[in-house]
């Protein structure tokens, strides 16, 4: 494949993934397809790393966490990025600082960069894979691009080494401590977020047991914050599980990730976590009970609570609050418990038959 060819690669690419691409010869651009307008290119502040890069396909994560893809084809390196999964001005307008954009551009280059496609890093990676292998003949994987394997080494050893220091500490500690005590709750909590139980989420939350998370961060506030977007994946789930749409699970969780980053305040952040678990639960309860009224639905997660008790026809009288009328409509719908009688006991379809007409029919 020789340079008019590459060059015609080069704008297809970059056409279809909406990402600056460059072609260099004996590293000297020869190349550029961009839609993006840009008064600088930020590939000048990180060339000399990029241009390090020998192997067939290799990438390059700058500290502000753009990168780079890369393929080297004979005399060729193809470079495809900046790009990044987020842009935010703040970043944006630091990049343009370090690349000596004139103030009166900087507003232009904060656009231009904002309209260079979101994409994650492994999605640059499978095209590269897929152009190396058009290109080099060479058939590779994520597993063989994402992680060298000196680096692979060296992170094995630095974790062998940290928790070689964390076992020293617990042991030379005067009194031994439990360093995770959330599984618990957690589990407590998620099963709430899947039966839609608001209710029982309401109560939980007026005496909520301490709990005691594994250490994610360096710092206070983004260990909060950390623990914030781990609540958000684990309710996210079981909202889908509960029957929430996934793409409304996994939107809603996005935007709370999104809100949690910029929240600087830790009391803020904890009242924005029990709102999104609250949001959750509602919607979950929303979908599996629909219209019915509030009463229906407490009656039916105080019997879903309970399945394992006697529930008897004189609890739900009492959590209803409707007195001697309860037995009387029972029977109007054709069911005869006694009423003292744990429904239980009864064969499943008469546990079965009082459930959904309980719900369906007594309180509408």
């Amino acid at each position: 494949m020789n340079g008019s060819d590459l060059q015609y690669l080069c704008g297809i690419i970059g056409g279809l993934c909406g990402i600056p691409t460059r072609l260099y010869k004996t590293d000297k651009l020869v190349f550029v397809h961009s839609t993006a307008d840009l008064p600088a290119d930020p590939i000048t502040l990180h060339s000399d790393e990029i241009f390090k890069i020998k192997e067939h396909v290799g990438y390059f994560v700058t500290p502000d966490f753009f990168y780079y893809g890369v393929i080297n084809y004979k005399d060729y390196k193809l470079v495809i990025g900046p790009a990044r999964q987020v842009y935010d001005d703040r970043t944006l307008t630091d990049l343009a600082f370090r690349l000596d954009v004139p103030p009166e551009q900087t507003k232009k280059f904060i656009s231009s960069m904002k309209s260079v496609i979101c994409m994650p890093l492994e999605s640059i990676l499978q095209v590269m894979i897929a152009m190396n292998f058009v290109l080099n003949k060479e058939r590779l994987g994520l597993e063989n691009v994402v992680i060298y394997d000196e680096d692979q080494e060296r992170m094995r050893k630095a974790m062998a080494r940290e928790q070689l220091d964390k076992t020293i500490k617990q042991f030379d500690a005067s009194e031994e401590t439990v360093q995770h005590n959330t599984l618990a709750t957690e589990q407590t909590i998620m099963n709430m977020v899947r039966k839609g139980d608001v209710q029982a989420l309401d109560e939980w939350a007026k005496n909520a047991p301490s709990s005691r998370a594994g250490i994610m961060a360096p710092d206070q506030l983004r260990q909060v914050k950390n623990t914030l977007i781990v609540s958000a994946t684990l309710a996210s789930r079981a909202a889908i599980r509960g029957g929430v749409d996934i793409e409304e699970a996994l939107t809603l969780s996005d935007s709370y990730i999104q809100k949690c980053e910029l929240t600087g305040n830790i009391t803020q952040l904890t009242n924005l976590q029990f709102l999104m678990i609250r949001d959750f639960t509602e919607r979950v309860s929303r979908v599996r009970f629909g219209g019915k009224s509030t009463l229906a639905k407490e009656a039916a997660n105080y019997i879903r609570r309970h399945i394992s008790e006697p529930v008897t026809c004189g609890n739900l009288d009492t959590l209803a609050g409707v007195s001697s009328n309860l037995k009387a409509k029972l029977e109007a719908i054709g069911l005869q418990v006694a009423y003292s009688t744990p429904l239980g006991m009864h064969s499943p379809t008469v546990w079965r038959t009082a459930l959904n007409d309980f719900v369906k029919n007594i309180f509408k």
